[in-house]
């Protein structure tokens, strides 16, 4: 098993989980919306380890998992955090 950030490059990996894993529901899992929540959001620059992680077996995405980049601010200062979401 190995965990791996997805990038633009992971397209037709992922498209393959989200077809097996919303197959019924035509805009769950879509690329488009995980691409602006994950990849180009600008917070993500701030919080670093934040993004769209999947689940590989034998080069294939079993699972999917969104951390969110979610700053937080304590006391003046930013620190980088993560909302996870699955």
């Amino acid at each position: 098993m190995n965990i791996k950030l997805l990038t633009r490059d992971d397209f037709d990996a992922y498209t393959a989980i989200r077809e097996k894993t919303w197959s019924a529901h035509a805009a769950g899992g879509a690329w488009e919306t995980n691409e602006e929540k994950y990849i180009r959001n600008p917070l993500v620059r701030q919080c670093p380890g934040s993004g769209l992680l999947a689940c590989l077996q034998s080069g294939e995405i079993v699972g999917v998992m969104g951390a969110y980049p979610m700053p937080i601010s304590f006391e003046g200062t930013v620190y980088p955090g993560r909302m996870v979401a699955d």
